[in-house]
């Protein structure tokens, strides 16, 4: 009995400590409008991240839809593998959505990276992750969008910058 309550209890607070907060139940557009960009295919470094063998992996998944891998370990730890992602566009700004699931409890939803600059040949980019906390409780993708917009020259909404490089192009998923 102990023991299954003490499993229990280290299941709730692996959960709180390591779920992301800074999710919501719906992405920007209820469907993906734009479609994806050709350029962006292949595999990406993040700058700030000094461990060579960490990357992530862009492909395409459909005429509007990414699939987006992270990779660490020298590819043997796959952590976000095919994940749909996709661009939205609010005001003039674009972001990137990206799917995210939880198991404990179960959680659907996306996170949100601002697009602050994307280099028009497709081997730079910078993004920020939207940081606010209350967008699990929004109803609808309408509100997301709302919020957005509300605060998109809002800093405090948003993360650090991160730089993204393209190492390598990926022609076989165009």
């Amino acid at each position: 009995m102990r023991l299954s309550f003490l499993a229990m209890l280290a299941i709730i607070i692996a959960t709180t400590l390591f779920s992301c907060k800074n999710v919501a139940p719906y992405a920007i557009d209820e469907k993906p409008k734009l479609a994806v960009n050709k350029n962006l295919i292949g595999i990406w470094k993040m700058k700030e991240d000094t461990d060579v063998h960490n990357f992530f992996v862009i492909e395409r998944k459909s005429d509007n839809i990414y699939a987006l891998t992270y990779m660490n370990k020298g590819g043997s730890n796959r952590r976000f593998e095919n994940c749909n992602g996709f661009f939205s566009k609010v005001d003039t700004s674009l972001f990137l959505n990206v799917a995210y699931f939880e198991t404990q409890p179960i959680f659907e939803g996306y996170f949100f990276l601002k697009v602050d600059y994307l280099d028009p040949k497709g081997w730079d980019m910078t993004l920020r992750m939207v940081n606010d906390t209350t967008m699990r409780t929004l109803p609808n993708s309408k509100s997301v969008k709302d919020l957005m917009a509300k605060n998109i020259n809002n800093p405090s909404f948003f993360d650090k910058p991160v730089h993204f490089h393209k190492i390598l192009p990926l022609m076989y998923c165009n």
